[in-house]
């Protein structure tokens, strides 16, 4: 299962090389589709790995919920956390559809959304409320 976090860049690992049939081709078609919305989400990035004969390594920028993106610059914009499958192509032309492309991996992809930071602060008056997440609560 490959991990992507939203709003980042993030490293995906993958093995490739066993199904490739494109001896030279180092740029993939990167098809994302969530498992609630069926909604379809698609990017192009390059193998940027220094031994492609044990594993690929690709840079994906998840853009964010109000992020714009550049597709073909390894950039995409996974709008809701959860779960999605995903299928990597061979892309040599560097397109955006995966009609008539080979499909060189398939799998499970986990979107983690941004997590806000919760603060907690101290009653200098009474030191026994806490106000956490805008609720007071007596500690």
């Amino acid at each position: 299962m490959l991990i992507i976090n939203q709003n980042s860049l993030n490293k995906l690992v993958v093995t490739l090389f066993a199904e490739d049939v494109l001896t030279d081709n180092n740029i993939y078609l990167f098809e994302f589709i969530n498992l609630t919305t069926n909604g379809y989400f698609y990017c192009v990035a390059t193998d940027v790995s220094t031994s492609p004969y044990r594993h690929n390594d690709f840079c994906i920028t998840e853009t964010g919920p109000s992020g714009s993106t550049d597709p073909y610059a390894g950039q995409v914009n996974l709008p809701l956390p959860g779960q999605y499958s995903y299928n990597v192509y061979e892309n040599p032309e560097s397109v955006l559809s995966p009609s008539g492309l080979h499909r060189v991996e398939w799998g499970k992809l986990l979107v983690v959304g941004v997590t806000a930071t919760q603060s907690a602060f101290q009653s200098a008056v009474n030191p026994n409320l806490v106000a956490y997440n805008n609720n007071i609560y007596n500690s």
